[in-house]
């Protein structure tokens, strides 16, 4: 597939009347037919397949990966990656650590990804509405396939985190997926918040938080980088704060603010 800068992605969408779509419309009846037709399956999900309520744990993420395949699904049609098909490609195995079964990490992190065999674990934190709001679930899902393609994060060489093992080298883009999990995951935030109706307060937040990884969890990004993925930087109604998907933080870790 032919690598698609944002400029040209700006094109397309300018003349697909209706290339964005909603994400936060399906209901409790949709989500579970839809999880028990086809997706409990494709993600290959670790834990039985059985209804479940709205809202729920099990419910934020079937909407996680409803999302995830949507948003794809207009990706595509604008000759973009297949976010969707990455995730079920790459990852082995969908776990989910009950709250009884959290032990260690999972106190503290959203998601967790064994490299070694391609399996992805979510913990309690992806259901928290402050640490890992719906807009982000999806990302997060991203984030973790890039892990399980092989990818791990480096020394932070600046900034906050400067001295542990959470940052990557460089931002760089590719559409065959082929760079490092915050790369991907602000490549699939660039797209979701291009082609999905979020309102002002997702996108403003969405815009904050890839700033902030720009800024933080990339130790080398071009400062032309900017002016590509984000709109002019000023003043919006949301605070950059660190993405959940910052997983690997220390037990003692708080979302920053700057």
């Amino acid at each position: 597939m032919q690598f698609l800068t944002p400029f040209l992605v700006c094109v397309l969408l300018l003349g697909a009347g209706n290339a964005r779509g909603g994400v936060f419309s399906k209901s409790c009846d949709e989500l579970n037919l839809l999880w028990s037709e086809k997706l409990h399956r494709h993600v290959k999900a670790a834990w039985p397949l059985e209804p479940f309520e709205c809202p729920s744990d099990y419910s934020k993420i079937v909407e996680a990966i409803v999302d995830l395949r949507d948003v794809s699904k207009r990706v595509v049609a604008l000759e973009g990656p297949d976010f969707f098909g990455f995730f079920t490609q790459n990852v082995s195995t969908l776990k989910y650590a009950h709250r009884s079964e959290n032990r260690g990490i999972g106190h503290h992190a959203i998601a967790q990804c064994d490299t070694l065999n391609a399996e992805i674990t979510l913990f309690d934190a992806f259901h928290d509405s402050v640490r890992s709001p719906r807009v982000w679930r999806s990302a997060v899902l991203v984030h973790e396939a890039t892990h399980a393609m092989g990818s791990v994060h480096v020394t932070c060489t600046k900034g906050k985190y400067r001295g542990l093992p959470m940052c990557d080298e460089t931002f760089v883009l590719d559409s065959g997926f082929r760079t490092n999990s915050f790369s991907n995951s602000i490549w699939y935030l660039w797209w979701l918040r291009e082609t999905t109706d979020l309102g002002r307060l997702h996108a403003d937040y969405i815009n904050a938080s890839i700033g902030f990884i720009l800024d933080e969890m990339i130790n080398a990004a071009d400062p032309k980088t900017y002016a590509k993925i984000l709109p002019a930087r000023k003043a919006t109604s949301a605070e950059p704060v660190a993405p959940a998907f910052i997983e690997d933080a220390p037990a003692d870790f708080t979302p920053p603010t700057h």
